[in-house]
């Protein structure tokens, strides 16, 4: 009699094992939520992936408009999209989306649903693209911490910047540059331009220190 190799707790592909169902079977739950039995060989070999769910590319179980679907698009838009409100500080600085990712049904993959609304896409590096080793489900104030910084820049800052012996202040938005003003010290600048967002209610997120 052959020792049955243990899966319980493993992913192979959609399928996540959630135990062992006799019969050489196993309870498997897909990304959808579906759960069905499936023969263990099937899982190991690569046969069964999924609950056929993702078929052709399309979405059985009705993804589009989720929270997943809609961060996807998102950061493809900003990655492509040269006539995009955020290209400058994606596309425009060679953040790219892997060729993995560039299918939907490969991004849910890897990435499935966030554990709450309030999460989005996080890139753990700012300076590397999205893909599924550099990017994870985070809240804001992950995001904050997080936020993107030009490679060349030397002030610490999000959109602070050398200005003779002082130091400027800018952002982006709707393709234009808003220049805040000119402060004898980088923090001046800094908070300047976090009050500037917050005051004028504009939907970025407040860019502080990295």
């Amino acid at each position: 009699m052959s020792t049955r190799i243990e899966l319980t707790g493993k992913t192979f592909g959609a399928w996540f094992v959630l135990e062992y169902a006799g019969d050489g079977k196993w309870l498997c739950r897909c990304v959808c939520g579906k759960e069905r039995k499936v023969a263990g060989h099937s899982l190991r070999s690569g046969i069964s992936t999924n609950c056929r769910c993702l078929v052709k590319g399309n979405l059985r179980h009705g993804r589009h408009g989720t929270k997943a679907y809609n961060a996807w698009k998102a950061l493809r838009q900003r990655c492509t999209n040269k006539n995009g409100d955020h290209w400058e500080n994606y596309g425009g600085r060679g953040i790219s989306v892997c060729d993995r990712w560039e299918s939907f049904e490969n991004f849910y993959l890897d990435m499935g649903d966030p554990a709450s609304e309030d999460l989005s896409i996080e890139r753990k590096d700012v300076n590397l693209g999205y893909s599924p080793d550099n990017c994870i489900w985070a809240d804001a104030n992950t995001q904050a911490v997080n936020t993107t910084k030009r490679k060349d820049n030397t002030s610490g800052f999000v959109g602070v910047y050398k200005n003779g012996n002082n130091w400027g202040s800018k952002l982006n938005w709707k393709k234009k540059v808003i220049q805040i003003g000119t402060f004898k010290t980088k923090l001046e600048a800094a908070i300047a331009r976090d009050n500037y967002i917050v005051e004028h209610g504009l939907p970025h997120r407040r860019e502080i220190i990295k």
